[in-house]
């Protein structure tokens, strides 16, 4: 880093005051403001249950940092504060407590807490029955894998998204869940650990799962980040580790683990061309225990490259392969007009991407077909 650089690094302030010209989106949990900051127009996000709801000619305090180093937030500040009406916030119930230790620090209900009401159900169980889980890697795997699922399951299946907090913690940035659960692809979401506002909330990734299937009658679960996954390009250095842990606490409650891994064929950098090295990885070096690692049936060289890097991998030795076809699931989504968009990309720009969570989601689908048509 040269030093004019790190003298404009350190020059820049992570908190900048601005005034509310106009509510640009409303919505129960968020809203979208625009405010003038230094005579600029810029737009920021308001959580409301972090700092009451905002009006127009409101002076509020902003954190900037993220717009200032270009990163990738949307380009958006966030309210601190609102200084015009600072106690204007709503209380909210129970004891446990998210973003612990930090001057947002909240309480919520968490399911699994013992003032809840299903702190019994969850007191008394310890297994999943079987119940598909999804994991992925990055929050853009969701929709295509809820799409996957609902094009095999049909009515009545229902998809509980379970958020981690290894990115935004606040659920309400997703704009993908509102449109999800909006359109019926996703019917219910629990935040977990340090993220917040879920329709549960739950402690950790085993009540979270004991929630979404004894409570709000999921048939799958879908668990990956919100948006904003952090990667280093070192090999351990990315925020998608956690999905090694995800999958040992499904198995470990009886459920059937599936990893919905990340492939492309339209990555420029090499290490995350065809399946990334970030799942290799997960499956190679942190994984204490076997999985499902779904593929969408790719034609071709495309077939050969995945086939190959599988066998170099030595992946099939320690977890079970198999291989599915997302389309259908594709096909429901863009009849829906869902938004089909990771790293910059849409469907038509890497097809294969989304095509591999949607077939996630359409074999944990036929699994769930299997159990019902046995149990008939």
């Amino acid at each position: 880093m040269s030093d004019s650089t790190r003298e404009q690094y350190e020059s820049m302030r992570r908190l900048e005051v601005g005034v509310v010209t106009n509510i640009l989106a409303e919505h129960p949990d968020m809203q979208l403001l625009e405010v003038l900051v230094k005579a600029e127009k810029e737009n920021a996000i308001n959580y409301v249950s972090l700092t009451g709801r905002a009006s127009v000619g409101d002076e509020v305090l902003l954190n900037v940092i993220a717009v200032r180093l270009g990163l990738g937030t949307g380009g958006y500040h966030f309210v601190v504060a609102n200084l015009t009406s600072p106690t204007a916030v709503s209380p909210s119930r129970g004891h446990i407590m998210k973003m612990r230790y930090s001057p947002h620090q909240i309480n919520v209900l968490s399911a699994d807490a013992q003032e809840s009401e299903y702190h019994q159900v969850l007191k008394d169980t310890d297994t999943i029955n079987g119940m598909p889980v999804l994991v992925g890697e990055l929050h853009s795997m969701l929709a295509p894998a809820s799409a996957g699922f609902k094009a095999i399951a049909g009515e009545g299946s229902r998809v509980v998204y379970i958020m981690t907090d290894s990115a935004a913690l606040p659920i309400a940035f997703s704009e993908l869940v509102r449109e999800l659960k909006l359109k019926g692809f996703v019917d219910a979401t629990i935040t977990i650990g340090q993220a917040f506002g879920g329709d549960a909330e739950c402690v950790n990734i085993f009540t979270a799962l004991l929630t979404a299937r004894h409570i709000l009658g999921a048939s799958v679960a879908i668990v990956t980040p919100g948006p904003g996954h952090v990667g280093t390009a070192t090999k351990f250095g990315f925020s998608g580790v956690e999905v090694a842990w995800m999958l040992e606490a499904v198995k470990a409650l009886h459920g059937k683990p599936i990893l919905m891994p990340r492939v492309s064929f339209s990555e420029k950098r090499s290490r995350h061309f065809g399946i990334s090295h970030h799942t290799i990885t997960v499956l190679t070096r942190i994984m204490n225990v076997s999985t499902t690692v779904c593929f969408h049936n790719y034609s071709g060289d495309e077939r050969k490259y995945v086939e190959e890097q599988i066998r170099i991998n030595r992946i099939a030795e320690h977890h079970e392969i198999v291989w599915e076809d997302g389309t259908l699931g594709i096909e429901l989504a863009l009849s829906h007009d869902l938004t089909l968009k990771s790293m910059g990309r849409r469907f038509e720009d890497d097809p294969q991407y989304f095509l591999t969570a949607s077939a996630g989601g359409v074999y944990a689908a036929k699994l769930l077909n299997e159990v019902k048509a046995t149990s008939a």
